[in-house]
C-alpha cells in the first residue's frame, strides 16, 4: 500500500467520523461508575533476545470522566444494553536491530524505531449477548522526539550484563502520528471452565496500518469476562490460562518503512512482509479489585529477512 493512497484513506475516514450524526452519542450506557488502572510492561529480556519490538509501557486510566473526551463521537457507537468505558492511554514503543554495535550489520536488521502516543479508548461491553466492542484514537510522535534512545539505554543501564547500544542516530524519522484502531470479540462456546471467542480487529494510519482476525480461548476458574473486565464482587480467586491465534494482515508498518507523512528516515525496509501470524499465551489471576496477567508473545517474521520473535508481557490492573 503506497503512502499517498494511505493519506487519502485516512483523510476520507476522518471526514466521515467528522460527519457522524452525533445523535448516535444518545445510545450510551455508561457502566456502573468505577475506575481502573491497568500497567501494561513487554520487553524481550527474557528471551535475551532484544531486537525487533523490544520494550513497551503502556498506561490506561479507565475513568468516568473520560466519557466527555471530544474525541468520542468519533468512536465507535454502542448497542443499548451495552456496559460502555472510557479510558486515556498512553503508550510508548521502542524497536531496536539485534546488532547492537556494528552499524553496517544493523542496516540489514530491523531499523531502530521508536514512537510515543496519547489516546481515547472506549469499550463496550454486553453480557447477554457475550462480546466486547473496543475503539480508540490515538495521537503522538514517531522518531527521536519519542525518546527511544534515552529510555532504552536506560533501561539496560539497569542491568550490569546489557551494553549501550550504537546506532540510535539512524532510527525512523520524525513524524506526526494518528491512528485509530477498532475490534471486536464475540464469544462462540461457553461451557462455564472454557470459553472460546472469534476476534477481529484493524488500525488505520500511521505508525500501522493492518487488519487481524483469529480466535481466543480461556480455560480455568473465572467470571463473566464480558463484565466488568472479568472482575467479581465475589471474595473467591480466579485463576484461569487464556491464549489468541491471529493471522495479520499488514498495510503499513512506519517501524519499518518510515513515517506516513514524512521521508527523512535514513534507513528503511521495503520487504514488510504483508501476512504474519501471531499466538500469544497467558495467565491470570484476579482477586478483590487486583488483577495480574503473565502473557508470552509470538510472531513470524515482519520483513522477508528477519527471524520470528518472541518476547514477555506484564499486565497489572487495580479497581478502585
Amino acid at each position: 500500500m503506497t503512502k499517498n493512497a494511505l493519506i487519502f484513506i485516512l483523510l476520507l475516514a476522518a471526514t466521515t467520523a467528522s460527519a457522524h450524526d452525533n445523535r448516535t452519542l444518545d445510545r450510551t450506557e455508561s457502566a456502573d461508575p468505577q475506575s481502573l488502572f491497568t500497567l501494561d510492561f513487554a520487553n524481550d529480556v527474557i528471551y535475551d533476545t532484544n531486537k525487533s519490538f523490544s520494550n513497551r509501557f503502556r498506561f490506561i486510566f479507565t475513568t468516568p470522566f473520560m466519557e466527555h473526551s471530544p474525541v468520542n463521537f468519533m468512536l465507535i457507537p454502542n448497542n443499548r444494553g451495552d456496559s460502555v468505558f472510557y479510558s486515556l492511554t498512553v503508550q510508548h514503543d521502542i524497536y531496536s536491530p539485534e546488532e547492537k554495535f556494528d552499524i553496517a550489520t544493523q542496516f540489514t536488521q530491523t531499523p531502530y524505531a521508536a514512537f510515543l502516543m496519547i489516546g481515547s479508548k472506549k469499550e463496550a461491553f454486553n453480557k447477554t449477548k457475550k462480546y466486547k466492542l473496543t475503539s480508540q484514537l490515538q495521537l503522538g510522535v514517531l522518531g527521536p522526539l519519542a525518546f527511544g534512545e534515552e529510555i532504552s539505554n536506560g533501561i539496560h543501564r539497569i542491568f550490569p550484563e546489557a551494553v549501550q547500544a550504537r546506532g540510535w542516530e539512524n532510527q525512523i524519522g520524525t513524524d506526526f502520528c494518528i491512528m485509530y484502531t477498532a475490534g471486536i470479540e464475540k464469544n462462540i462456546v461457553d461451557a462455564g471452565w472454557f470459553n472460546l471467542d472469534v476476534i477481529s480487529a484493524g488500525a488505520l494510519g500511521n505508525p500501522f496500518t493492518r487488519l487481524d482476525g483469529g480466535v481466543a480461548m480461556r480455560t480455568g476458574l473465572f467470571a463473566d469476562y464480558f463484565e466488568n473486565f472479568g472482575f467479581s464482587n465475589s471474595k473467591h480467586w480466579q485463576v484461569f490460562l487464556y491464549g489468541n491465534v491471529r493471522a495479520r494482515f499488514v498495510g503499513y508498518d512506519a517501524t519499518l518503512q518510515g513515517g506516513l507523512f514524512s521521508d527523512n528516515s535514513i534507513y528503511t525496509r521495503d520487504d514488510v512482509r504483508r501476512a504474519l501470524g501471531r499466538f500469544v499465551a497467558g495467565l491470570s489471576i484476579i482477586h478483590g479489585n487486583i488483577k495480574i496477567e503473565l502473557e508470552n508473545h509470538f510472531t513470524t517474521p515482519g520483513f522477508e529477512a528477519g527471524d520470528s520473535h518472541k518476547w514477555g508481557n506484564l499486565n497489572i490492573q487495580f479497581r478502585y
